[in-house]
């Protein structure tokens, strides 16, 4: 049987429920975890960003906890509805909002394989958005009467979700890996610069072994060290480029919404014309350190650029943070400045008001930071280089895969490429 000749369904004929999540009685002490827009991304479900609600103050209909495999669909705001992503475990009561809508598949289907389709189709969800600018919305009727899809046999659903899977899970076991990177190099930081036990002269830790310290400014600190600006530790400290984006080009724009913190989402890089002049310093050089500096949701977030990808340009809206490495070490300024004591200071320097928040660029040169002395910078910059190194590498091997797997979704969901299964 040729793939055109394979039965098409509307969305609500494969679907046991289509319906949005709870209002919300949100809670920090115990409850139910509630999924929001911000928790989904690129076919994941990310927990962690989850508020907590109280089912006691506001009960939650049956058919509103999540089951396995339920695909979850953002459906409000301009940038993140049509966002889809498939739940694959389930170890806790959940939910989720009411910009989410749940999509739960009947048996007709393997729910994974709608999940994976659904996934493909974003972009023909986010055109069924209605509503003005800002206010736009995902009609849950429209979603099931609009989106269709193509069912091959269920033998031929399965092995494409293997397939696709596969490639998947490789991915997340890169991610794990680079978030025990990570781990690693924030615990090393917080022994020797946080705690002040790096090893002295002979080895033992300083503080612990009775290692001097003296009154500053910013506290005691180990008597070799000294208080300097950012701005005095810095060979710049400059905002990005302006420009009008195309739709397409060799020179990509790193705006704030690429920047992710611990990583970067690059769907969301937009791109330069080629004729323009921009000026060298402009250029993401690696290891630099990229600061979003204007725009709610998004203002604070730190990035250490290990990518090092060339003709990538940073937009007007981040800081670009460059240290000196004859006075600070790149990666001692950036764990310095990701530790929740430098947040809760970035934090503070906010100004604005709702829709119009900024980092003022003079007061983030102003921080100043207790500078150790630089063998003992480079003695940690040496450590945690190759874990950032070996973290670029893994970022890199996802980017490949994902690219795979998206040319395959899309090849063996519209059938343009099919999988000879032995009966």
């Amino acid at each position: 049987m040729s793939f055109s000749q394979f039965k098409k369904e509307r969305l609500c004929n494969i679907s046991e429920v289509i319906t949005r999540g709870v209002t919300p009685s949100y809670t920090e002490e115990e409850g139910v975890i509630v999924i929001n827009q911000k928790c989904i991304r690129d076919n994941r479900v990310d927990l962690s960003l989850g508020r907590l609600t109280d089912v006691k103050k506001k009960k939650i209909p049956d058919h509103k906890y999540l089951n396995r495999y339920d695909i979850l669909i953002n459906s409000t705001g301009v940038g993140t509805l049509g966002r889809v992503a498939q739940i694959k475990e389930i170890n806790q009561p959940i939910t989720v909002d009411s910009h989410v809508t749940i999509v739960r598949p009947n048996n007709i289907v393997d729910p994974r394989f709608l999940g994976y389709n659904l996934f493909m189709q974003q972009s023909n969800i986010e055109r069924l958005a209605e509503g003005s600018t800002g206010q736009t919305e995902l009609s849950r009727v429209r979603l099931g009467e609009i989106i269709e899809v193509v069912l091959p046999p269920l033998n031929e659903q399965k092995a494409i979700v293997h397939i696709l899977s596969t490639l998947d899970k490789k991915v997340e076991v890169n991610n794990q890996i680079n978030k025990t990177l990570e781990v690693m190099a924030q615990g090393i930081f917080k022994q020797w610069f946080v705690d002040f036990e790096f090893p002295n002269e002979n080895g033992e830790p300083y503080k612990s072994s009775g290692g001097e310290m003296v009154a500053s400014e910013l506290g005691m600190i180990p008597k070799a060290w000294e208080v300097k600006s950012l701005e005095e530790s810095c060979d710049e400290i400059v905002r990005g480029f302006t420009s009008k984006y195309i739709e397409k080009g060799k020179i990509k724009n790193l705006n704030q919404k690429v920047n992710k913190g611990e990583f970067l989402e690059k769907q969301y890089f937009k791109y330069l014309r080629e004729d323009i002049e921009i000026p060298e310093n402009k250029y993401a050089r690696k290891y630099d350190i990229l600061l979003n500096s204007l725009g709610q949701g998004t203002l604070g977030r730190i990035h250490f650029y290990v990518e090092g990808e060339q003709n990538i340009v940073v937009d007007q809206h981040i800081t670009i943070i460059r240290p000196n490495n004859e006075i600070a070490k790149d990666s001692y300024v950036y764990q310095l400045l990701i530790t929740s004591a430098y947040k809760g200071i970035v934090d503070n320097l906010i100004t604005g008001f709702t829709g119009m928040l900024m980092l003022n660029i003079s007061k983030v040169r102003e921080l100043k930071m207790a500078l150790p002395q630089l063998d003992l910078q480079e003695n940690y910059n040496i450590i945690v280089k190759s874990l950032y190194d070996e973290k670029a590498l893994f970022l890199k091997e996802n980017e490949i895969l994902k690219n795979i797997r998206d040319a395959l979704l899309s090849r063996l969901m519209s059938g343009e490429t099919r999988i000879m299964i032995d009966n």
